[in-house]
């Protein structure tokens, strides 16, 4: 038996080495620029951080294969209460993803990303609209920008 498993190890070892890393080249051939807007809703910090992490990694990979990119982050529901200033809009064991989560928002913005928040979310989840943080503006409604940036030409993808 251990004959046997060390000779499939000298078989697949050499495979396994000499495997190339995927690439996106073939889904964005022929493209120069894209236009994306990322719907960010979830409300679990552990997921919107992920998210908001893998946002920039997924731009940083389109910005490899040489394609530029307008970047819509669209900011409702759940994901509301960790654009707000302070501690009011969420639990006390929550607070240091809300730092994370909010350092990663000012990172999005510092590369250029337009940040945007639901104003209905806000207003749905009873949030004073002075506590939502700078880095991500106000819209009055998060469905009709998707909706503009869809027709504009925008790949649109859903965060949760």
């Amino acid at each position: 038996m251990r004959n046997a498993l060390i000779l499939l190890l000298l078989v697949f070892i050499p495979v396994m080495v000499n495997a190339e890393i995927p690439g996106n080249s073939r889904a964005l051939a022929g493209l120069t620029a894209v236009g994306v807007i990322f719907d960010v809703n979830v409300g679990n910090p552990q997921k919107l951080l992920l998210r908001l992490k893998l946002i920039e990694e997924t731009v940083t990979g389109i910005l490899k294969e040489n394609v530029s990119a307008d970047v819509v982050v669209a900011v409702r529901g759940g994901a509301t209460h960790f654009m707000t200033r302070g501690e009011k809009y969420i639990s006390a064991e929550d607070l240091s993803f809300k730092v994370q989560i909010q350092a990663q928002i000012k990172r999005l913005k510092e590369l250029g990303y337009r940040l945007e928040q639901c104003a209905v979310a806000v207003r749905l989840l009873n949030v004073d609209p002075q506590d939502i943080i700078p880095e991500v503006p106000l819209v009055e409604n998060g469905y009709i920008s998707m909706v503009g940036y869809q027709n504009r030409g925008y790949a649109f993808v859903p965060m949760d």
